[in-house]
């Protein structure tokens, strides 16, 4: 119906200036702020990012670039820590962030290079407590992302017969995306 149609799309465009924002912010604290502005402003018009907003909004891919960033951020924020809550709410947002686009698992690497290499590091120091809260830090990543995947992976069983089922096979090529 139309109120549908009006508010998801009006959504798409919100959460998509959001991501951009996150991006911004995120890219701040390591650049300059004009660099930092012209590559936001450059990611919203010179990519796809401007067609996803305003010509086909009911697509995932704007409201992706939203989950994304929050992923990003939050790991950008807590992967020196090893606050648990933090580990839980990045693999939450790790979850939607799937939930949103299934290919943006290849974000959940950044939080995986993390893990492996303080247990590297916590391993080399021989500080067992400190590789015993990683470890757990790490399960609830995991876990928290799979439990907010969970529904979209209910779904695929339920549809198609498979837990990782792709409806539209031959969409998506790793070693060819489109």
């Amino acid at each position: 119906s139309t109120p549908y149609v009006i508010l998801v799309c009006t959504g798409t465009v919100f959460y998509g200036f959001l991501g951009l924002l996150i991006t911004f912010d995120i890219g701040r604290r390591y650049c300059h702020i004009s660099e930092t502005a012209f590559s936001s402003l450059t990611i919203w018009l010179a990519s796809s990012m401007l067609y996803y907003m305003y010509f086909e909004p009911s697509y995932a891919n704007a409201l992706s670039t939203f989950t994304v960033g929050l992923f990003i951020a939050l790991w950008n924020i807590y992967r020196d820590q090893d606050r648990l809550q933090g580990w839980l709410l990045m693999g939450a947002a790790g979850g939607l962030m799937i939930l949103t686009l299934w290919q943006d698992i290849v974000f959940f690497l950044f939080p995986l290079w993390t893990w492996f290499r303080f247990s590297y590091r916590y391993i080399y120091q021989k500080a067992w407590s400190r590789l015993g809260k990683l470890i757990l830090n790490g399960f609830a990543l995991l876990t928290s992302g799979t439990l907010l995947f969970l529904p979209q992976l209910l779904a695929w069983k339920i549809l198609y017969g498979g837990w990782f089922t792709m409806p539209r096979p031959n969409f998506m090529n790793w070693r060819s995306p489109a």
